[in-house]
């Protein structure tokens, strides 16, 4: 089995290869001083041993993608029915049903996308949620900024709120967006059979739940708030079995783990060229 998984990831290092170099470094708007980004995975996989060499074999050697972030596990993965490349979906739950089943799945309600990023801000709120990887990099970073410089002293985002803007453009949520929909259709009664409540990320805008997450290299579990720690975080949360079955979408992961590693550099690393416009509301260093 680790030999089909292999040759089948070999096929497409050309092609997240070339997504790698493609990266630009991100263009910030401010000229201020930011903090960190705080960055980390968790990896969805039958136990920790699989997630590491799931990451350290296939995604790190085979497709060359660096994973520098410190990643977790929630090592209860257990396949329902082969991913498929191309699959019907609404709104992220494929039509054939769950191809897989985990604690984190079930506690967060993610869908069956192989990789879901999530921007946490200072409080521990959900501010925008993304499970593609058809998205625009400079609205995802332009959150990240605009969160990071702490915009009024409230974590003020604009990213979702532009006038007749599309809640999902570019494949991005955002607490804002969410909100906008909510005051347009106050007051008036809405058929959609259930769709706008499944559409919207089941925390987005609210505080995540304190999970438990396990420890990649020793035994034990750490809650989530620990990991967050008061900080803007970006959680991307992948899957990583040792499975046959995942194959059709390892290149939808990777593909996603080179955009946040991109992330992880202008942001964390501090790699992103500053730009030309001093913010005078941002309160960057405050608590």
């Amino acid at each position: 089995m680790i030999k089909k998984i292999t040759g089948i990831i070999a096929l497409l290092v050309i092609f997240v290869s070339g997504i790698s170099q493609a990266r630009q470094v991100y263009q910030r708007f401010s000229s201020n001083e930011i903090g960190k980004l705080n960055v980390f995975g968790i990896a969805i996989s039958q136990s920790t041993e699989s997630a590491a060499l799931a990451i350290d074999t296939g995604i790190k050697k085979m497709m060359r993608i660096p994973v520098d972030f410190p990643v977790y596990a929630d090592p209860t993965y257990k396949e329902l029915r082969s991913h498929n490349a191309v699959d019907i979906s609404l709104f992220s739950k494929s039509a054939g049903g769950a191809t897989y089943s985990s604690d984190l799945r079930t506690a967060l309600n993610l869908g069956d996308n192989p990789a879901s990023v999530l921007i946490i801000d200072r409080h521990n709120k959900v501010r925008a949620f993304c499970d593609s990887a058809n998205f625009n990099w400079d609205r995802l970073g332009k959150i990240i900024e605009e969160l990071l410089l702490n915009i009024d002293n409230k974590e003020a985002i604009t990213v979702g709120g532009e006038k007749d803007a599309d809640a999902f453009e570019n494949m991005i949520q955002t607490d804002l967006a969410k909100q906008k929909e909510e005051e347009k259709n106050k007051g008036i009664t809405v058929i959609d059979f259930g769709a706008s409540k499944m559409k919207w990320f089941k925390y987005l805008g609210q505080e995540m739940p304190n999970l438990k997450i396990q420890k990649m290299d020793v035994q034990g579990e750490v809650p989530l708030y620990d990991l967050t720690n008061g900080k803007v975080s970006l959680v991307v949360i992948f899957l990583a079995p040792m499975s046959t079955g995942i194959t059709n979408v390892i290149s939808g992961i990777g593909t996603n783990l080179i955009i946040v590693d991109g992330l992880y550099r202008d942001f964390t690393l501090g790699e992103a060229k500053k730009g030309k416009k001093a913010v005078p509301n941002a309160f960057p260093d405050a608590k």
